[in-house]
Parts: structure tokens; sequence; C-alpha cells
């Protein structure tokens, strides 16, 4: 919008979190000035190219022709930020842009067809979702408003204002985000069930080597890309410790056997680095960019 001279600024907001408000500034700084956005200026008309866009947050003072990048604090405290200060100063609209939106909408209620906003006070975070749709609903110069979220419901209803929706079946297919083996069968091969525990993490590792072979592809600099995650999910924080340990010892007796590297290592000495992690060429993979 801001290239195509649609608006002049854009608000992107996110919930009360530094770590997601970091990921946001990460992702559009490479989309604005690293190699994603050179890729993206090509597919412009060229008198949309080489727009310049600043990438403000809370503490700059913000002009045209600018990104703000902030979570829902700066809202609550923007009587002492730019948010309240320059904003919406000098300029008749400013779009704004929420990331995991269902936040805003935790506190509203669906009445007589209408959306009202819930009289009830609570603790920090309850306040700042709340006072997200406040800020949104009554700040006159937001006359747009675009939230994007995977949780697309508040309490009992789904939101009925989607204007595009993208499963994680089409993700999958795509190969946007990884495909999920939620349950890794481990059996012996003449179908017993009954495996030793040191058994079941070979196969384990199996499964993750051959994912690894099946959906790697080369990145620029020839090194594996989509690497695949083995999650283990346990019930007990003791459970997840000794599996730990379990699977830290098959890991470094898996590496002798399978990676010459490290055939000539004592398992003790593997034992000791559970955080190890190894790397492969793509051609050793035998894998191809799709």
């Amino acid at each position: 919008s801001i290239v195509m001279g649609k608006v002049k600024r854009a608000l992107v907001l996110g919930p009360s979190s530094t770590v997601i408000e970091m990921g946001l500034t990460g992702k559009f700084r490479e989309y604005l000035y690293g190699k994603e956005g050179l890729r993206l200026q090509e597919k412009l008309p060229l008198k949309y190219r080489n727009v310049p866009i600043n990438l403000l947050n809370e503490n700059n003072p913000i002009v045209d022709n600018s990104i703000v990048i902030e979570n829902i604090n700066s809202i609550y405290n923007k009587d002492n930020n730019s948010i309240g200060d320059t904003l919406f100063s000098q300029v008749e609209e400013v779009l704004v842009l929420s990331d995991e939106v269902h936040h805003a909408y935790t506190h509203l209620t669906y009445r007589d067809n209408l959306l009202e906003l819930e009289k009830i006070e609570g603790q920090r975070d309850t306040r700042d979702e709340r006072l997200w749709m406040k800020f949104i609903r009554e700040e006159p110069k937001i006359t747009r408003h675009i939230g994007f979220t995977g949780t697309p419901y508040n309490q009992d209803e789904y939101f009925a204002d989607v204007i595009y929706n993208y499963s994680i079946k089409d993700a999958i297919d795509e190969r946007v985000i990884k495909r999920i083996n939620p349950i890794i069968k481990t059996e012996a091969e003449n179908g017993d069930a009954e495996l030793s525990t040191p058994q079941k993490f070979e196969q384990i590792l199996i499964t993750h080597d051959e994912n690894k072979q099946k959906y790697s592809y080369c990145d620029d600099n020839d090194r594996p890309r989509l690497k695949p995650i083995t999650v283990f999910i346990n019930g007990r924080q003791t459970s997840a410790q000794r599996n730990t340990e379990g699977f830290t010892k098959a890991l470094a007796d898996y590496l002798r056997i399978t990676r010459k590297e490290y055939s000539d290592l004592p398992a003790s000495q593997l034992h000791l680095q559970p955080n190890h992690q190894t790397e492969d060429k793509c051609h050793q993979l035998g894998s191809h960019k799709p």
C-alpha cells in the first residue's frame, strides 16, 4: 500500500511480546532491505520500484513512507511515545496490520449481531487486549484494519469477516511448512511392538534421517534447507530428563555407526555432546531443489 501510494503510514501491531515484535521487525527488514527485498523489487512494475520506506518503532518520530512495528503495550503508553505524538499527525489515514489478531477479540461479545467490548477489569494482559480493539475502533484515522491469525475464532464463534484463508494443508502441499507425522511407529520387522527403548530410539533416528533426505533441498551455499524436526512429548519433567539421557546415548551410538567422521571417537566422548549437530552437503543427501 505504501509503495503504490495508497497510504503513507502503516502500523504493525502484535501482542505484548518483545519476541514477536523482534521477529516481525526482522522479517520486514529482510523483505525491505535484504535478498528477499531484491527479489520482490523485480516483480514490481518499474514505477513502484526502489520506493524508500522507513522501518520505525515507538521511539522514532514518524514520517510519511514509514512502517511502524510495535506491540500492544505501546498503545497503552501512546501518550508518552510517537504512536500518540506523530503517527496520526498531518496524515489522513493510517493502515493498521494486527498480527495474532485473535488477542484483540478476546474480550468482545456478540449481542444482536454487534460486537460489544466487555466492561471487565483484569490483569495487565487482559487490559491490554481489551485496549487493542478499543484503539482500533475509536481512532478516526484508522479506516482500514487487516488482521492475521492462525486462531480465527473468539470464544465459540469463528470470525465472519475472513477475506483470505490459507489452510495448513495448503501450506504443507506448497512446502511452506513441514509435513507433520504425529506418531512415529516403532515396531520390529516381524511386527513385534515390544521393542526396547534403545531400539525405539534407533528407529526414530533412522526416520529422522529419511525425512532429511526426502524433504531437504539446497540453498545458495549448498547447505540443506527444510531441516526435519523430531519432537518428544513427555508427561513429566522427570520423564523428559530420563528420555533425554537415553536418547543422547542412542544418538552417540548411531553417529559412530553411520558417520565416518565419528567412527573412531569413543562413545563416552560423544555422550558428552548432547547438543551436537551434524550438517550434510546437499549432494550427499541426493536431494534437489523443487
